[in-house]
């Protein structure tokens, strides 16, 4: 009976995007939306009726593949009918091209697309903030995990959905690790460590070739992302004290090496090295969070 009933349709959309009416933000999980409204009519009469919707954002105004679509039931009362897009699926498109929004209706598709004639306003925001701070951006961040700004992340080393974080996955790509999947990537893991830029021919790294993955699948030698081992430059030290071949019984604290002719003596001592001694080699720092813009 559905079919029957919406075969005839004649659908008129009214769709005005307008600061404080298209683009809508609500609290929760859902994240950002985009209400879109419109009147349904049957024949030129009024529709009150629960109908299905599949939402779909086009870059062409015929044919052409959907980029993103939801399906909806949605309450049409008088005609009349509202809908956040983006409540079902993540709206991840970069809303830097022209877009026109197609439906099909109780299975039917609808005839002509509308064209979207502005960016919805918060989407504008993020067009223009991603020209100012690329996304790939990494900067250290003074604030506490939970005063992490939107917009970043945190430098953990996390496994995210390529789908989920679009414009930065295009950008560092697997460089810092492919993720648990092959439709995930990491972000870098920069915790407890020094950044050092990439040396490229400058041939002042000369141990670039041996340089690890920082993740399972990401890049290796000479390159973004790579990871080095802390370590220390190889050289000697030492010193000689001229000693009788008395000494050889002597009060040596540590060890005393005495040469093939016994006059040279070569001493080492296991009293430590005055100043400050650790577990591992670094100059004076502080911490900060690492965080990188998606």
């Amino acid at each position: 009976m559905n079919k029957k009933i919406f075969l005839g349709l004649a659908l008129m959309l009214l769709l005005s995007v307008t600061l404080f009416g298209e683009d809508v933000t609500i609290p929760g999980d859902t994240g950002e939306v985009i209400s879109f409204s419109g009147e349904l009519f049957r024949a030129g009469s009024t529709v009150n009726a629960q109908v299905s919707f599949r939402f779909a954002f086009f870059n062409t105004e015929t044919g052409g593949t959907a980029l993103w679509s939801e399906d909806q039931m949605v309450d049409v009362a008088d005609s009349k009918f509202t809908v956040l897009l983006g409540s079902v699926r993540p709206i991840n498109l970069s809303f830097d091209e022209q877009y026109w929004i197609g439906m099909t209706i109780n299975g039917e598709v609808a005839a002509g697309r509308k064209m979207l004639d502005h960016v919805p306003y918060t989407k504008l925001i993020n067009v223009v903030k991603n020209s100012v701070v690329s996304p790939g951006t990494i900067a250290p961040f003074g604030g506490n995990l939970a005063r992490i700004p939107e917009g970043w992340l945190l430098c953990d080393g996390r496994s995210y959905l390529q789908e989920e974080y679009p414009d930065l996955f295009n950008i560092i790509k697997t460089n810092f690790g492919a993720g648990e999947s092959a439709e995930e990537f990491n972000v870098p893991d920069f915790r407890g460590v020094f950044l050092r830029g990439v040396d490229g021919e400058a041939g002042r790294d000369i141990d670039a070739p041996s340089r690890t993955a920082l993740n399972t699948g990401g890049n290796t030698g000479n390159a973004v992302g790579s990871y080095q081992v802390d370590a220390f430059e190889k050289h000697t030290h030492g010193y000689y004290d001229n000693w009788s071949t008395s000494d050889r019984d002597g009060d040596c604290n540590g060890s005393c090496h005495f040469d093939r002719n016994n006059e040279d003596h070569y001493r080492t001592t296991s009293d430590p090295v005055s100043g400050r001694t650790a577990s591992e080699t670094r100059p004076k720092n502080v911490y900060v969070n690492y965080i990188i813009k998606y």
